[in-house]
Protein backbone atom coordinates (compact mmCIF):
# COMPACT_ATOMS: atom_id res chain seq x y z
CA UNK A 1 0.00 0.00 0.00
CA UNK A 2 2.77 2.54 0.95
CA UNK A 3 4.54 2.22 -1.98
CA UNK A 4 1.31 2.43 -3.84
CA UNK A 5 1.21 5.80 -2.28
CA UNK A 6 4.23 6.71 -3.47
CA UNK A 7 3.91 6.00 -6.97
CA UNK A 8 0.78 7.67 -7.39
CA UNK A 9 2.29 11.20 -5.66
CA UNK A 10 5.45 10.44 -8.08
CA UNK A 11 3.19 9.92 -10.91
CA UNK A 12 1.34 13.47 -9.86
CA UNK A 13 4.20 15.38 -9.49
CA UNK A 14 5.65 14.49 -12.76
CA UNK A 15 2.05 14.80 -14.59
CA UNK A 16 1.63 18.19 -12.84
CA UNK A 17 4.54 19.48 -11.98
CA UNK A 18 4.75 22.65 -9.20
CA UNK A 19 6.82 24.98 -8.31
CA UNK A 20 8.95 23.37 -5.02
CA UNK A 21 8.41 25.96 -1.42
CA UNK A 22 10.84 27.27 0.66
CA UNK A 23 10.93 25.95 4.12
CA UNK A 24 12.99 26.92 6.95
CA UNK A 25 14.01 24.23 9.56
CA UNK A 26 15.43 25.09 13.13
CA UNK A 27 18.12 21.98 14.08
CA UNK A 28 19.98 21.64 17.35
CA UNK A 29 21.95 19.12 19.45
CA UNK A 30 19.87 16.68 20.29
CA UNK A 31 21.45 12.95 18.93
CA UNK A 32 19.93 10.70 18.31
CA UNK A 33 16.94 12.89 17.36
CA UNK A 34 17.94 15.80 15.69
CA UNK A 35 21.74 17.49 15.27
CA UNK A 36 24.47 19.00 13.29
CA UNK A 37 27.38 16.97 12.02
CA UNK A 38 29.55 17.68 9.58
CA UNK A 39 27.65 20.28 8.42
CA UNK A 40 24.78 18.06 7.61
CA UNK A 41 21.77 17.54 9.70
CA UNK A 42 20.74 14.15 10.64
CA UNK A 43 18.48 12.31 12.58
CA UNK A 44 15.46 10.64 13.11
CA UNK A 45 13.49 13.84 12.85
CA UNK A 46 15.56 15.01 9.74
CA UNK A 47 14.99 11.66 8.02
CA UNK A 48 11.41 11.99 8.23
CA UNK A 49 10.94 15.86 7.56
CA UNK A 50 12.65 15.02 4.11
CA UNK A 51 10.87 12.28 3.06
CA UNK A 52 7.95 14.74 3.42
CA UNK A 53 9.98 17.54 1.57
CA UNK A 54 10.43 14.96 -1.34
CA UNK A 55 6.31 14.10 -1.38
CA UNK A 56 5.51 17.64 -1.14
CA UNK A 57 7.82 19.45 -2.92
CA UNK A 58 9.56 21.68 -0.04
CA UNK A 59 13.08 22.98 -0.45
CA UNK A 60 14.58 22.78 2.72
CA UNK A 61 17.03 25.18 4.62
CA UNK A 62 18.65 24.39 7.98
CA UNK A 63 19.44 26.27 10.43
CA UNK A 64 21.47 25.32 13.16
CA UNK A 65 21.64 27.20 16.84
CA UNK A 66 20.76 26.44 20.56
CA UNK A 67 17.06 25.44 21.31
CA UNK A 68 16.01 28.53 23.53
CA UNK A 69 17.03 30.71 20.09
CA UNK A 70 15.51 28.30 17.58
CA UNK A 71 12.24 28.62 20.10
CA UNK A 72 12.24 32.45 20.04
CA UNK A 73 12.83 32.82 16.55
CA UNK A 74 10.21 29.99 16.20
CA UNK A 75 7.49 32.15 18.05
CA UNK A 76 8.81 35.47 16.10
CA UNK A 77 7.90 32.85 12.79
CA UNK A 78 11.70 33.74 11.50
CA UNK A 79 12.06 29.86 10.82
CA UNK A 80 8.88 27.44 9.37
CA UNK A 81 9.62 24.32 11.39
CA UNK A 82 11.19 23.43 14.76
CA UNK A 83 12.11 19.45 15.05
CA UNK A 84 11.50 17.20 18.41
CA UNK A 85 9.91 19.96 20.43
CA UNK A 86 8.53 18.60 23.23
CA UNK A 87 4.39 18.73 22.93
CA UNK A 88 2.61 20.80 26.00
CA UNK A 89 -0.47 22.90 27.01
CA UNK A 90 1.51 26.22 28.15
CA UNK A 91 3.50 25.77 24.57
CA UNK A 92 -0.15 26.05 22.59
CA UNK A 93 -0.49 29.75 23.23
CA UNK A 94 2.15 31.04 20.93
CA UNK A 95 3.49 27.73 18.72
CA UNK A 96 1.34 24.95 16.87
CA UNK A 97 1.92 21.53 16.81
CA UNK A 98 0.94 18.37 14.58
CA UNK A 99 -1.41 15.45 15.70
CA UNK A 100 0.87 12.55 15.34
CA UNK A 101 3.33 12.18 17.88
CA UNK A 102 6.51 11.16 16.52
CA UNK A 103 8.49 9.70 19.95
CA UNK A 104 7.76 9.72 23.41
CA UNK A 105 10.65 10.85 26.06
CA UNK A 106 11.18 11.99 29.09
CA UNK A 107 13.59 13.51 31.72
CA UNK A 108 16.42 12.00 33.33
CA UNK A 109 19.24 13.35 35.97
CA UNK A 110 22.94 12.87 35.20
CA UNK A 111 25.60 13.28 37.48
CA UNK A 112 29.39 12.13 38.41
CA UNK A 113 27.96 11.15 42.18
CA UNK A 114 25.41 8.56 43.22
CA UNK A 115 22.09 10.22 43.47
CA UNK A 116 18.95 7.86 44.33
CA UNK A 117 16.11 10.30 44.50
CA UNK A 118 14.80 13.92 43.89
CA UNK A 119 15.68 14.38 47.72
CA UNK A 120 19.60 14.08 47.00
CA UNK A 121 19.74 17.48 45.06
CA UNK A 122 19.05 19.24 47.95
CA UNK A 123 21.85 21.71 48.42
CA UNK A 124 23.18 20.91 44.80
CA UNK A 125 23.62 22.84 42.09
CA UNK A 126 21.78 21.65 38.87
CA UNK A 127 22.19 22.75 35.11
CA UNK A 128 19.67 22.88 32.62
CA UNK A 129 19.04 23.95 29.12
CA UNK A 130 17.29 27.18 29.09
CA UNK A 131 13.43 26.80 28.11
CA UNK A 132 14.08 23.46 28.36
CA UNK A 133 10.59 21.43 29.24
CA UNK A 134 12.16 18.67 31.44
CA UNK A 135 14.48 21.62 33.07
CA UNK A 136 11.35 24.00 33.83
CA UNK A 137 9.48 20.34 35.32
CA UNK A 138 12.35 20.08 37.60
CA UNK A 139 11.97 23.43 38.92
CA UNK A 140 8.63 22.94 39.66
CA UNK A 141 9.19 19.42 41.42
CA UNK A 142 12.15 21.22 43.49
CA UNK A 143 9.13 23.78 44.97
CA UNK A 144 6.80 20.76 45.57
CA UNK A 145 8.99 18.82 47.64
CA UNK A 146 10.44 21.95 48.95
CA UNK A 147 13.92 21.37 48.06
CA UNK A 148 16.46 24.09 47.60
CA UNK A 149 19.07 23.82 45.30
CA UNK A 150 20.78 26.55 42.74
CA UNK A 151 19.51 26.11 39.03
CA UNK A 152 22.10 27.13 36.39
CA UNK A 153 20.50 28.12 33.13
CA UNK A 154 22.83 27.07 29.92
CA UNK A 155 22.11 28.83 26.24
CA UNK A 156 23.36 25.61 24.56
CA UNK A 157 22.52 22.34 23.95
CA UNK A 158 22.11 19.45 26.37
CA UNK A 159 25.79 18.84 25.53
CA UNK A 160 26.91 22.05 27.32
CA UNK A 161 24.84 20.80 29.98
CA UNK A 162 26.62 17.41 31.13
CA UNK A 163 29.84 19.46 29.69
CA UNK A 164 28.99 22.37 33.28
CA UNK A 165 28.69 18.54 35.16
CA UNK A 166 31.89 17.44 34.16
CA UNK A 167 34.14 20.12 34.06
CA UNK A 168 32.64 21.21 38.11
CA UNK A 169 30.47 24.17 37.11
CA UNK A 170 27.12 21.62 38.22
CA UNK A 171 26.41 18.91 40.52
CA UNK A 172 24.08 17.48 38.12
CA UNK A 173 22.38 18.36 34.90
CA UNK A 174 19.01 17.66 33.19
CA UNK A 175 18.90 16.06 29.92
CA UNK A 176 16.62 14.11 27.51
CA UNK A 177 16.25 10.58 28.55
CA UNK A 178 17.82 9.27 24.52
CA UNK A 179 20.49 11.91 24.42
CA UNK A 180 21.98 10.84 28.17
CA UNK A 181 21.91 6.66 27.06
CA UNK A 182 24.11 8.01 23.97
CA UNK A 183 26.23 10.54 25.64
CA UNK A 184 26.35 10.49 29.08
CA UNK A 185 29.18 8.26 29.20
CA UNK A 186 31.19 10.67 26.98
CA UNK A 187 31.21 13.54 29.35
CA UNK A 188 32.20 11.19 32.45
CA UNK A 189 28.84 11.49 33.82
CA UNK A 190 26.18 8.78 34.45
CA UNK A 191 22.40 8.48 34.26
CA UNK A 192 20.71 8.32 37.83
CA UNK A 193 17.66 6.88 38.52
CA UNK A 194 15.55 10.56 38.75
CA UNK A 195 13.33 10.51 35.47
CA UNK A 196 10.35 12.63 35.36
CA UNK A 197 8.06 14.59 32.94
CA UNK A 198 6.84 11.74 30.29
CA UNK A 199 6.19 14.18 26.56
CA UNK A 200 5.83 13.54 23.26
CA UNK A 201 7.83 15.05 20.76
CA UNK A 202 6.05 16.42 17.86
CA UNK A 203 7.08 19.34 14.85
CA UNK A 204 5.94 22.47 15.65
CA UNK A 205 5.14 25.81 13.34
CA UNK A 206 4.99 29.28 14.16
CA UNK A 207 1.23 30.35 14.82
CA UNK A 208 -1.07 30.31 11.52
CA UNK A 209 1.63 28.18 9.36
CA UNK A 210 0.06 25.21 10.20
CA UNK A 211 -0.69 23.90 6.61
CA UNK A 212 3.12 22.23 6.57
CA UNK A 213 2.16 20.31 9.70
CA UNK A 214 -1.14 18.96 8.45
CA UNK A 215 1.23 17.13 4.97
CA UNK A 216 4.06 15.66 8.17
CA UNK A 217 0.56 14.24 9.96
CA UNK A 218 -0.46 13.00 6.91
CA UNK A 219 2.52 11.06 6.07
CA UNK A 220 3.05 10.06 9.72
CA UNK A 221 -0.74 8.71 9.98
CA UNK A 222 0.05 6.14 6.92
CA UNK A 223 3.51 5.64 8.04
CA UNK A 224 2.68 4.09 11.32
CA UNK A 225 -0.50 2.28 10.17
CA UNK A 226 2.43 0.27 8.06
CA UNK A 227 4.48 -2.26 9.71
CA UNK A 228 7.85 -1.93 7.88
CA UNK A 229 7.28 1.33 6.62
CA UNK A 230 10.09 4.15 6.50
CA UNK A 231 8.74 5.38 9.64
CA UNK A 232 9.71 2.06 11.02
CA UNK A 233 13.62 1.60 9.19
CA UNK A 234 14.45 5.05 10.59
CA UNK A 235 13.42 4.04 14.47
CA UNK A 236 15.45 0.91 14.03
CA UNK A 237 18.65 2.81 12.26
CA UNK A 238 18.63 5.88 15.03
CA UNK A 239 17.14 4.36 18.33
CA UNK A 240 16.41 0.50 17.86
CA UNK A 241 13.79 -1.53 18.56
CA UNK A 242 14.86 -2.17 22.13
CA UNK A 243 15.30 1.57 22.73
CA UNK A 244 12.41 3.21 21.28
CA UNK A 245 9.97 0.60 23.85
CA UNK A 246 9.43 2.27 27.62
CA UNK A 247 10.62 -0.08 30.30
CA UNK A 248 7.99 -1.48 32.34
CA UNK A 249 9.42 -0.42 35.18
CA UNK A 250 9.36 3.67 34.15
CA UNK A 251 5.31 3.42 34.63
CA UNK A 252 5.68 2.59 38.46
CA UNK A 253 8.19 5.13 38.86
CA UNK A 254 6.19 7.99 36.92
CA UNK A 255 3.24 7.25 38.71
CA UNK A 256 5.22 7.87 41.70
CA UNK A 257 6.27 10.57 41.12
CA UNK A 258 3.13 12.12 40.07
CA UNK A 259 1.59 11.10 43.27
CA UNK A 260 4.60 12.71 45.39
CA UNK A 261 3.80 15.81 43.35
CA UNK A 262 0.18 16.13 43.87
CA UNK A 263 0.98 15.69 47.64
CA UNK A 264 3.51 18.74 46.99
CA UNK A 265 1.07 20.70 45.66
CA UNK A 266 -1.50 20.14 47.97
CA UNK A 267 0.99 20.75 50.90
CA UNK A 268 1.78 24.09 48.93
CA UNK A 269 -1.66 24.93 48.86
CA UNK A 270 -2.34 24.07 52.20
CA UNK A 271 0.02 26.18 53.31
CA UNK A 272 -0.74 28.75 51.70
CA UNK A 273 -4.34 28.73 52.72
CA UNK A 274 -3.55 28.59 56.15
CA UNK A 275 -0.86 31.26 55.71
CA UNK A 276 -3.92 33.16 54.24
CA UNK A 277 -6.05 32.61 57.37
CA UNK A 278 -3.42 32.90 59.73
CA UNK A 279 -2.51 36.68 58.22
CA UNK A 280 -6.15 37.28 58.28
CA UNK A 281 -6.89 36.17 62.38
CA UNK A 282 -3.74 39.02 62.40
CA UNK A 283 -4.96 41.58 60.90
CA UNK A 284 -8.33 40.73 62.59
CA UNK A 285 -6.55 40.62 66.26
CA UNK A 286 -4.25 43.61 65.61
CA UNK A 287 -7.45 45.75 64.14
CA UNK A 288 -9.31 44.98 67.67
CA UNK A 289 -6.29 46.12 69.36
CA UNK A 290 -5.65 49.08 68.16
CA UNK A 291 -9.26 50.17 68.69
CA UNK A 292 -8.89 49.06 72.64
CA UNK A 293 -5.61 50.82 73.20
CA UNK A 294 -7.45 53.71 71.78
CA UNK A 295 -10.24 53.26 74.66
CA UNK A 296 -7.57 53.05 77.18
CA UNK A 297 -6.46 56.56 76.07
CA UNK A 298 -10.08 57.79 76.57
CA UNK A 299 -10.20 56.30 80.16
CA UNK A 300 -7.20 58.38 80.96
CA UNK A 301 -8.45 61.14 80.35
CA UNK A 302 -12.04 61.12 80.19
CA UNK A 303 -13.83 61.72 84.01
CA UNK A 304 -17.32 61.55 82.93
CA UNK A 305 -19.40 58.15 82.77
CA UNK A 306 -21.49 59.29 79.87
CA UNK A 307 -18.29 60.33 77.46
CA UNK A 308 -16.67 56.91 78.72
CA UNK A 309 -19.74 55.16 77.19
CA UNK A 310 -20.44 56.83 74.30
CA UNK A 311 -16.65 57.45 73.47
CA UNK A 312 -16.21 53.55 73.97
CA UNK A 313 -19.30 52.16 71.55
CA UNK A 314 -18.08 54.83 68.95
CA UNK A 315 -14.63 53.32 68.42
CA UNK A 316 -15.97 49.66 69.00
CA UNK A 317 -18.73 50.59 66.53
CA UNK A 318 -16.85 51.00 63.81
CA UNK A 319 -15.79 46.95 63.47
CA UNK A 320 -18.33 45.32 65.61
CA UNK A 321 -21.68 45.69 66.22
CA UNK A 322 -21.82 47.75 70.15
CA UNK A 323 -23.23 48.28 72.82
CA UNK A 324 -22.10 50.00 76.07
CA UNK A 325 -24.19 49.92 78.87
CA UNK A 326 -22.70 51.65 82.62
CA UNK A 327 -25.11 51.28 85.50
CA UNK A 328 -26.28 53.65 87.69
CA UNK A 329 -26.26 53.16 91.57
CA UNK A 330 -29.93 54.68 91.32
CA UNK A 331 -31.33 52.39 89.02
CA UNK A 332 -30.82 53.90 85.84
CA UNK A 333 -28.09 53.11 82.99
CA UNK A 334 -26.46 54.63 80.55
CA UNK A 335 -26.34 53.46 77.39
CA UNK A 336 -24.25 53.87 73.83
CA UNK A 337 -24.12 52.26 70.91
CA UNK A 338 -26.77 50.04 69.24
CA UNK A 339 -29.33 50.59 71.31
CA UNK A 340 -32.48 49.10 71.16
CA UNK A 341 -35.19 50.90 71.11
CA UNK A 342 -37.33 49.70 74.19
CA UNK A 343 -34.43 49.99 76.55
CA UNK A 344 -34.22 52.49 78.93
CA UNK A 345 -32.41 51.36 82.08
CA UNK A 346 -31.17 48.49 83.94
CA UNK A 347 -34.35 46.79 84.00
CA UNK A 348 -35.21 46.78 80.82
CA UNK A 349 -31.51 45.17 79.76
CA UNK A 350 -32.02 42.60 82.13
CA UNK A 351 -35.08 41.62 80.44
CA UNK A 352 -33.06 40.04 77.62
CA UNK A 353 -31.96 36.65 78.94
CA UNK A 354 -28.63 36.70 77.62
CA UNK A 355 -27.33 39.48 79.06
CA UNK A 356 -29.05 38.70 82.59
CA UNK A 357 -27.50 35.55 82.21
CA UNK A 358 -24.14 37.47 81.66
CA UNK A 359 -24.84 39.99 85.08
CA UNK A 360 -25.84 36.89 87.51
CA UNK A 361 -22.87 34.70 86.44
CA UNK A 362 -20.45 37.48 85.98
CA UNK A 363 -18.67 35.72 83.38
CA UNK A 364 -18.36 36.34 79.56
CA UNK A 365 -21.65 34.51 77.74
CA UNK A 366 -21.65 33.63 73.93
CA UNK A 367 -24.73 32.42 71.91
CA UNK A 368 -23.86 31.06 68.32
CA UNK A 369 -26.64 32.25 65.30
CA UNK A 370 -29.94 30.94 66.44
CA UNK A 371 -29.42 29.81 70.12
CA UNK A 372 -30.69 32.23 71.98
CA UNK A 373 -33.51 31.99 74.74
CA UNK A 374 -36.95 31.97 73.12
CA UNK A 375 -38.33 34.78 75.51
CA UNK A 376 -34.94 36.87 74.45
CA UNK A 377 -35.27 39.37 71.81
CA UNK A 378 -32.37 38.62 70.22
CA UNK A 379 -33.89 35.19 69.18
CA UNK A 380 -35.47 36.99 66.96
CA UNK A 381 -33.23 40.11 66.28
CA UNK A 382 -29.81 38.52 66.25
CA UNK A 383 -30.63 35.03 64.99
CA UNK A 384 -28.20 35.14 61.98
CA UNK A 385 -25.47 36.94 64.64
CA UNK A 386 -23.07 35.65 66.90
CA UNK A 387 -23.35 37.22 70.18
CA UNK A 388 -20.72 38.10 72.97
CA UNK A 389 -21.91 39.85 77.03
CA UNK A 390 -19.18 41.20 78.64
CA UNK A 391 -19.98 42.21 82.21
CA UNK A 392 -17.97 44.99 83.51
CA UNK A 393 -17.47 43.51 86.61
CA UNK A 394 -15.11 45.34 89.42
CA UNK A 395 -14.57 42.96 92.87
CA UNK A 396 -18.34 41.98 93.56
CA UNK A 397 -20.19 44.93 91.61
CA UNK A 398 -21.30 44.69 88.31
CA UNK A 399 -20.81 47.90 86.86
CA UNK A 400 -22.24 47.19 83.45
CA UNK A 401 -22.17 45.19 79.77
CA UNK A 402 -20.60 44.95 77.14
CA UNK A 403 -22.62 43.84 74.14
CA UNK A 404 -21.24 42.55 70.84
CA UNK A 405 -22.68 40.70 67.71
CA UNK A 406 -21.26 40.12 64.98
CA UNK A 407 -21.53 37.78 61.63
CA UNK A 408 -18.69 35.98 62.45
CA UNK A 409 -17.37 34.13 65.20
CA UNK A 410 -14.70 35.77 67.27
CA UNK A 411 -11.29 34.37 67.40
CA UNK A 412 -9.65 33.66 70.58
CA UNK A 413 -7.44 36.53 70.87
CA UNK A 414 -10.63 38.86 70.18
CA UNK A 415 -12.43 37.51 72.48
CA UNK A 416 -9.51 37.68 75.21
CA UNK A 417 -8.62 41.31 74.41
CA UNK A 418 -12.79 42.27 74.82
CA UNK A 419 -12.52 40.21 78.16
CA UNK A 420 -9.43 42.86 79.29
CA UNK A 421 -11.15 45.67 77.86
CA UNK A 422 -14.22 44.99 79.79
CA UNK A 423 -11.79 44.92 82.64
CA UNK A 424 -10.19 48.03 82.14
CA UNK A 425 -13.89 49.88 81.73
CA UNK A 426 -15.11 48.36 85.16
CA UNK A 427 -12.05 49.71 86.20
CA UNK A 428 -12.75 53.18 84.74
CA UNK A 429 -16.32 53.33 86.04
CA UNK A 430 -15.10 52.32 89.59
CA UNK A 431 -12.20 55.25 89.37
CA UNK A 432 -14.91 57.74 88.53
CA UNK A 433 -17.26 56.84 90.94
CA UNK A 434 -14.49 57.40 93.93
CA UNK A 435 -13.99 60.30 92.30
CA UNK A 436 -17.87 62.00 92.22
CA UNK A 437 -17.66 60.55 95.84
CA UNK A 438 -14.26 62.33 96.45
CA UNK A 439 -15.94 65.18 94.86
CA UNK A 440 -19.47 65.40 97.15
CA UNK A 441 -16.91 64.82 100.24
CA UNK A 442 -14.99 68.05 99.13
CA UNK A 443 -17.89 69.77 98.90
CA UNK A 444 -19.59 68.79 101.75
CA UNK A 445 -16.40 69.34 104.06
CA UNK A 446 -16.12 73.05 102.55
CA UNK A 447 -19.32 73.92 103.75
CA UNK A 448 -18.98 72.35 106.94
CA UNK A 449 -15.82 74.55 107.60
CA UNK A 450 -17.87 77.51 106.29
CA UNK A 451 -20.62 76.86 109.40
CA UNK A 452 -17.37 76.38 111.67
CA UNK A 453 -15.99 79.34 111.13
CA UNK A 454 -19.18 81.16 111.37
CA UNK A 455 -20.65 79.59 114.70
CA UNK A 456 -17.12 80.65 116.39
CA UNK A 457 -17.60 84.01 115.17
CA UNK A 458 -21.18 83.89 116.65
CA UNK A 459 -20.09 82.38 119.73
CA UNK A 460 -17.01 84.97 120.31
CA UNK A 461 -19.11 87.92 119.94
CA UNK A 462 -21.84 87.56 122.41
CA UNK A 463 -18.92 86.66 124.81
CA UNK A 464 -17.01 89.81 124.74
CA UNK A 465 -20.35 91.91 125.42
CA UNK A 466 -21.10 89.60 128.17
CA UNK A 467 -17.49 89.91 129.81
CA UNK A 468 -17.83 93.34 129.36
CA UNK A 469 -21.56 93.81 131.07
CA UNK A 470 -20.37 91.82 134.09
CA UNK A 471 -17.52 93.80 134.70
CA UNK A 472 -18.93 97.13 134.89
CA UNK A 473 -22.57 95.81 136.26
CA UNK A 474 -21.67 92.85 138.25
CA UNK A 475 -18.14 93.05 140.08
CA UNK A 476 -19.64 90.66 142.52
CA UNK A 477 -19.79 87.64 140.49
CA UNK A 478 -17.59 89.25 137.34
CA UNK A 479 -14.44 86.64 138.40
CA UNK A 480 -16.98 83.75 138.64
CA UNK A 481 -18.85 84.95 135.26
CA UNK A 482 -15.42 85.45 133.76
CA UNK A 483 -14.16 82.10 134.88
CA UNK A 484 -16.75 80.51 133.01
CA UNK A 485 -15.88 82.72 129.70
CA UNK A 486 -12.77 81.43 129.41
CA UNK A 487 -13.64 78.03 129.75
CA UNK A 488 -16.10 78.37 126.88
CA UNK A 489 -13.59 80.97 125.18
CA UNK A 490 -10.92 77.53 125.19
CA UNK A 491 -13.72 75.76 124.19
CA UNK A 492 -13.94 78.08 120.81
CA UNK A 493 -9.70 77.37 120.44
CA UNK A 494 -10.16 74.07 120.13
CA UNK A 495 -12.72 74.60 117.72
CA UNK A 496 -10.81 76.84 115.83
CA UNK A 497 -8.00 74.34 115.96
CA UNK A 498 -9.56 71.80 114.14
CA UNK A 499 -10.98 74.67 111.30
CA UNK A 500 -7.65 75.18 110.30
CA UNK A 501 -6.60 71.39 110.24
CA UNK A 502 -9.68 71.11 108.33
CA UNK A 503 -8.81 73.51 105.81
CA UNK A 504 -5.71 71.29 105.65
CA UNK A 505 -6.87 68.13 105.24
CA UNK A 506 -9.39 69.70 102.14
CA UNK A 507 -6.49 71.12 100.41
CA UNK A 508 -4.73 67.12 100.78
CA UNK A 509 -7.70 66.19 99.35
CA UNK A 510 -7.96 68.02 96.33
CA UNK A 511 -4.53 66.54 95.65
CA UNK A 512 -5.92 63.14 94.64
Amino acid sequence: MTKTYYALLLLLLLVFPVSARDVTVGVYNNSPLVFYENGQAKGLFIDILEDVARIEGWRLHYVAAPFPELMSALEKGEIDILLDVAYSEERLDSISFNNETVLSNWGVVCSRDQLDSILDLDGLTVAGVREDIYFESLRELAVAFNIRCTFLEVDGDYGDVLAAVRDGRADAGVVSRLYGELHAKDYNTKLTPIVFSPVELRFASPKGNEELLASIDAYLSEAKSVRGSAYYTYLDKWIGEEERKVPKWIYPILALLAIISLFGIYREFYLKRELRRKEEELYRAHTLLMRVSRINEIMLRERDLESLATMSASVLGDYLNTMVAIFRRNGDAIIRGNVPHNVRGVEDLLGYRCIRRAVESRRMTYFPPGTHPEECIHSRDGKELHSYVFPLTYGDDVKGILFIQSAFRLLSQEVKLLRVLAEDIAFAIHSIEMESEKDAMLERLERNIGDMMALVDRIKNPLSIIRGYSEMFCRDAYEKIDEQIERILDIVRRVERSWRESEGLKEKLKKF
